[in-house]
């Protein structure tokens, strides 16, 4: 996204458990565990209590002998007690292992993410991470991740806005284990905002971009931040929480009552917002660098009169600023740090492809000394409007498909696709609209943390 005209059509196109793991061959309940050896903890305790007593009666002192170290709950498992992902704590919640080659899990719709985390029986490291969501249409498995990583030493994390079964696979192993993750709500990275692992807390720093600044209204129609951009990009998230029946969304970049975009709704349930939806654009000549960042909620689409304070009691809005330079590419800038399922990626080379023309990945820099996975963007650029499909292949199979209306020359940079450390060719095939594609690059990043 390129101009403030690009942000207000976005905008506008925008407006309109555990306890249920399945059943396993061999399941342990880490939670089950924990309350058996506190039980098993505190009835010795008590014991040596009573043998204390009578031997002070007795005349004798005799000294605790203590129980020694507690057992791992997830004794003969070894899944770590937590693991941190773009700053966010994770604390175990639950394991579960079988005898297979593959093990599911449930995951409940939840606001906060969850992390997942494995090991193998076997020599095999290679695994595949996929997720289902139970829908009305027939479900399918979407890979989310793949890994050659150690026992318990990699993860995913994954957002279910909705119940969803994940499945870690491997072949030629004897069984596989798979420790489920929760947000630790007391472990809060650094930013601004609520301070809370919530929708209104903004980390300090996402991917290349740096916080400027934040500002959260709870019972108020509006709030506002005073603002300095020194980078090349900027980027707007916001987030907000009971707004009335009608009533819209404003942001003014310049502080004042003339909206600069609007939407007439706004998710609440976005945990983390710096690394959510956002909107992203180069500053222009004719936006200031230094101002102030207003967000209101007014009477209705055509009224930007922000409403009383006696209708929003219920309303809660956050909205934040960052700031990044980055490079460019084909004379538009774009990201070269992103984050994806739960880890930081760093951009190493940016590849001009031929449409249906394979890739060897070892040809890229520094990857004979790299064996983790890589993620893909494709960039186009494009003459005049038309709808463009295309579809990313790994090894001569369809691994994604996707598809965008260029807006006239320019460039367009979709994707975020997966490629799992043992792929070797990656290529691009347009499907609909190649007449107006006068290029295309394939984005490589790699694991940065």
């Amino acid at each position: 996204m390129n101009s403030l005209d690009d942000l207000r059509t976005t905008l506008r196109d925008h407006a309109h458990g555990i306890d249920g793991l399945d059943p396993v061959s061999r399941t342990t309940g880490v939670r089950a565990r924990v309350a058996e050896q506190r039980r098993r903890r505190n009835a010795v305790r008590g014991g040596v209590a009573l043998a204390a007593v009578a031997a002070v009666v007795s005349g004798v002192v005799l000294t605790d002998p203590g129980t020694g170290p507690t057992p791992d709950p997830a004794a003969g498992l070894g899944a770590p007690e937590s693991f941190t992902a773009l700053g966010w704590t994770y604390e175990l919640a639950d394991a579960v292992e079988s005898d297979g080659s593959t093990q599911t899990i449930s995951l409940p719709a939840s606001e906060r993410p969850y992390l997942i985390s494995w090991k193998t029986e076997g020599e095999s490291q290679d695994v595949t991470v996929t997720s289902r969501t139970e829908s009305d249409t027939e479900p399918v498995d979407e890979p989310i991740w793949s890994s050659s990583a150690a026992d318990w030493a990699d993860h995913v994390v994954v957002n279910a806005s909705r119940d969803e079964k994940i499945t870690v696979s491997a072949d030629d192993v004897a069984g596989i284990a798979v420790a489920t993750y929760e947000i630790d709500q007391g472990e809060v990275p650094p930013g601004m905002g609520s301070g809370k692992a919530d929708a209104f807390h903004f980390r300090e720093r996402v991917a290349e971009r740096v916080l400027l600044g934040a500002a959260v209204a709870d019972g108020e129609s509006e709030t506002r931040l005073d603002y300095d951009v020194s980078g090349d990009r900027v980027t707007i998230a916001y987030s907000c929480s009971g707004l009335p029946k009608g009533a819209w969304i404003r942001l003014s970049l310049d502080g004042s009552d003339d909206d600069t975009t609007s939407g007439d709704s706004c998710d609440a349930t976005t945990f983390d917002p710096g690394a959510g939806t956002t909107y992203t654009f180069s500053p222009r000549e004719d936006w200031p660098r230094e101002g102030t960042l207003r967000l209101w909620v007014s009477r209705s689409e055509s009224d930007l009169t922000p409403l009383p304070a006696s209708e929003v009691t219920g309303t809660k809005l956050g909205v934040a600023l960052y700031s990044s330079d980055s490079s460019k590419l084909w004379g538009t800038e774009s990201p070269t740090e992103v984050e994806m399922s739960g880890h930081a990626w760093k951009r190493v080379e940016a590849v001009d492809v031929e449409p249906g023309a394979p890739l060897r990945l070892d040809s890229l820099a520094g990857a004979s000394a790299y064996d983790g996975p890589w993620l893909v963007q494709v960039a186009h650029e494009a003459t005049t409007y038309d709808r463009v499909s295309f579809e990313v292949l790994t090894d001569g199979r369809t691994k994604s498909t996707h598809a965008f209306s260029s807006e006239g020359s320019g460039v367009g940079i979709m994707g975020d696709v997966l490629l799992p450390p043992s792929a070797e060719t990656v290529s691009v095939e347009i499907t609909e609209g190649a007449d107006v594609v006068t290029r295309q690059a394939l984005l490589f990043y790699r694991l940065a943390d």
